[in-house]
Order: structure tokens, then sequence, then C-alpha cells
């Protein structure tokens, strides 16, 4: 039975279907994120039960390369724009996106001719297999495409529209599903042609958003040098920051097959792709959340970002721990039913990667906050704790343990640098003097503009 008068229903209506409008956003960008995780898992589990532990560890390793050289290319491209691009009126947004198109290319060249020739330094010194080798090639040569495809979504997410990262995403993923069942099929599935194909389906998708979307930037070439000099003065403590983090992180792979065969870099990637099950909430969540945070600063200043922060962060602990608490209980299970009886007891391995998730993503928001307050120098130095930790307690403890050891030191180095994150945001938000009107502040980034 309803209660109410009619009237009252009447103006309980539009707030209803604001507030779904609200959720929204969100919920696409969870939905963006699930296409790639599944797609992701998919890819990793194939390779992993038809090629085996040491080609998935030689996938893995070349995936890490691949993750550095677009989340450097992001830090000094999206990232900025996230934090500019709302401040900015349409036109010189659209000279700005313009701009970041350009760094983008060619930083993604950059990085190819270095990967490129670290594959044939590797082949040449004998640190690299010949299949190791023929990978991290092959892995040069679609890094500009699938550095274009990151682009685009980082773009489109900074904008908040979820839905062209939604569509290029689905499109990505179904031409790069098509192409692996056509491998399976023939029988010719290897790790090189499984990386052309991830090139050659970001291509596709990336080409289509920029000729619908062409509108949405101009190229302008007396803006190039000025844009860049900008985002540098924001992202160059943004770039260390993430550098050394990444070294932090993506080290551990590198070293277990260093140490121990790439055999072993495959265990560590099977439990780290069960882990993955919640990448749909941690990067699809991510994408959305950091650029509202720095929406929320543009809009209402400090305060309100910082209550943005910590609902975020709530937000991510609740959505994730169902997902934490099931590998708790069965993940090891888990491992061995996907991929078979070959990757057999790792449990424990995937119950510290599981917490390292959780808290990883719980620490995200602060520092988005801390970019927000243009505080990236203080998130380099939480970064730098964590990278101290590898080497004073990482290397020897993953000789020693191997994968056990490796998944511990991630998990301590994650609540250590996110205990530390949390107090300097605290501590950068109470010393937070009023800086005038959201108008005022986009006055200040409009200047040179």
């Amino acid at each position: 039975m309803q209660t109410g008068s009619p009237s009252k229903r009447l103006f309980q209506l539009p707030s209803f279907a604001a507030a779904l409008r609200g959720r929204v956003p969100s919920l696409a960008a969870l939905a963006d994120q699930g296409v790639v995780s599944v797609t992701n898992f998919a890819t990793a589990v194939i390779i992993g039960r038809v090629c085996g532990k040491a080609e998935l560890g030689i996938y893995t390793l070349a995936w890490t390369l691949i993750t550095a050289a677009t989340g450097i290319s992001g830090t000094l491209t999206t990232t900025p724009y996230a934090v500019f691009g709302p401040q900015l009126v349409r036109s010189r947004r659209r000279r700005y996106l313009g701009s970041i198109l350009v760094h983008q290319l060619l930083l993604s060249v950059m990085f190819a001719l270095i990967v490129a020739a670290a594959a044939a330094l590797g082949a040449w010194r004998g640190w690299l297999s010949d299949s190791a080798s023929s990978v991290v090639v092959t892995t040069a040569g679609v890094i500009l495409f699938i550095s274009l495809r990151e682009f685009v979504r980082g773009a489109s997410f900074a904008e908040l529209k979820i839905g062209w990262a939604l569509s290029m995403d689905v499109t990505a993923c179904l031409s790069q599903a098509a192409g692996m069942l056509l491998l399976l099929h023939y029988g010719a599935l290897t790790v090189s042609r499984t990386y052309i194909l991830l090139g050659v389906s970001s291509a596709a998708a990336a080409g289509g958003w920029m000729i619908l979307r062409r509108r949405a930037f101009r190229l302008d070439k007396r803006h190039c040098a000025r844009d860049f000099q900008r985002n540098w003065q924001l992202a160059k403590w943004v770039l260390a920051s993430g550098f050394l983090w990444m070294f932090a992180m993506y080290l551990y792979p590198w070293l277990l097959a260093a140490f121990h065969g790439t055999s072993v870099t495959g265990t560590w990637a099977a439990c780290s792709t069960i882990v993955a099950v919640g990448n749909p909430v941690t990067l699809g969540l991510s994408n959305y959340v950091g650029p509202k945070i720095h929406n929320v600063y543009a809009d209402a200043g400090a305060v309100a970002m910082q209550r943005s922060v910590y609902r975020s962060s709530v937000l991510f602990a609740a959505l994730l721990l169902p997902v934490v608490l099931v590998l708790l209980g069965g993940g090891g299970r888990i491992v061995t039913g996907v991929y078979g009886k070959a990757y057999a007891g790792n449990a424990a391995v995937v119950v510290l990667l599981a917490l390292n998730m959780l808290v990883s993503a719980m620490a995200y928001p602060f520092t988005r906050g801390l970019f927000s307050l243009e505080r990236t120098k203080a998130e380099m130095f939480v970064n730098v704790v964590a990278v101290a930790f590898l080497f004073t307690v990482g290397i020897p403890v993953v000789k020693s343990y191997v994968a056990l050891g490796a998944a511990v030191t991630l998990l301590a180095t994650s609540v250590v640098s996110g205990v530390i994150r949390i107090g300097i945001f605290e501590g950068e938000v109470r010393r937070r003097m009023p800086e005038g009107s959201p108008d005022e502040r986009r006055g200040a980034i409009e200047v040179g503009g």
C-alpha cells in the first residue's frame, strides 16, 4: 500500500531519478572494467593451460612492460587532463586534448624504441631466452596501439564520458576474443601472436574513437610545448612517484624469474589472475573515482573533496570485501580448478594478494586527493618508502621464500605506505587555507592558456 499524499510522491520521483542518474556513471565504469578484466582473465587462463607455466610467466613479464609504458605516459597526459580539464573552457579544453594526444604518440614511440633496444641487449647478453626475446620484440611493436587505447580510456574517464570508454572497450575485447578463438581452433596460439592480436584490436577500437570524436580535440602546435610544460609542473612528481610505485610493485615477477625461473613467475601470474577477479571494482571504480575527486575539488574545495575521498575508500572496501572473503576461503582450490593441478599449493599466496588488493584499493582515493591538492611530491615520498622496503626486505625474502615471500612483502609494503599516505593527506587538508572560489581557481588555470 502506498503512503503519503500524491503531491509528496510527485516530489519524491524526481529525486529518485536524479539519484539513479548519479549512479549511472559509476555503474558504467564498473561495467567497462568488467569487460576488460574478463577478457584479460580469459586470455591469461588460456595461455596458462595451453602454453604452460613458463610461457605464462613470459606473458606476464611482457605485460609489466606494457603496464609501465601506459602508466608513465598516462601520468604525463591523461592525469593532468583529469586535474586541469574540468577547470578549462570548452575551446581551450579541445586544444589541450589535442596537445596531449601528440604527447601520447611521441611517448609511445619512445617507449617502443626503448623496449626494442632492451630486447636486443637481453638477447645479445644471454639474459633473455629466444622465446622471451621474441615476445618482448613483439611487445615493442604493439605498445603504440595499446597505449593509444589506454589514452582514449583515460581521456574519456577524465571527462566523465564513461559510455565512450565502454563502447571502445567492448569493441576491442570482442575483437580480441574472436581472434583468440581462431588461434585456438587452428592450434596456433603463442604469446607473441596473442600480443599481436591485442595490438590490432586496440588499434581498431582507438582509431574508431578518434574518427567519431574528432571534434573533441584540436591540434594546435602553438600549444603543444606550453601544455607539456604545464603538465610537467604537475606531473614531474607524479611521474617520479608512479615510476617508484611501479618499480616497487612490478619488480616482483622479474625477481622471481631471475631467482627461480619463468615457471615460478607463471605460478605467481596464475595467483595474481585469480585475485584479479576484483579488478572490475578496483580498476573500474578507480577510473571513475579519480576524475570525480578532481571535479569535486574544482567545484567545492578541499573539505568537500576530503569527504569524497573517505566515501570512495569505504565504497572500495564494501565492494571488495565479499571478493576477498571468497578468496580467503577457497582461493587455492580456485587456482587449481581454473589452471590445473600443476598450479596447486598456492592458497597462502592467493590470500596475501587478495588482502593486498583490498589495502591498495582503499588507499587509492587518498592518492588522488593528494594529486588534487597538488602535493605530488608528498606522494612520491610515500613510494620512496615502498622502494626502500623492497630493497631492504623484499629481495632477500623473495630469494628465500619464493612466491610466498613476494606476496608477504607486497602486502607489508601496501600497509605501511597506505598508513603514511593517509597521514600526509590529513595533514595537508588541515593546513589547507581558503583559496578563493572555484571560478577564481579556474581563472588562475587559464592564465597563459
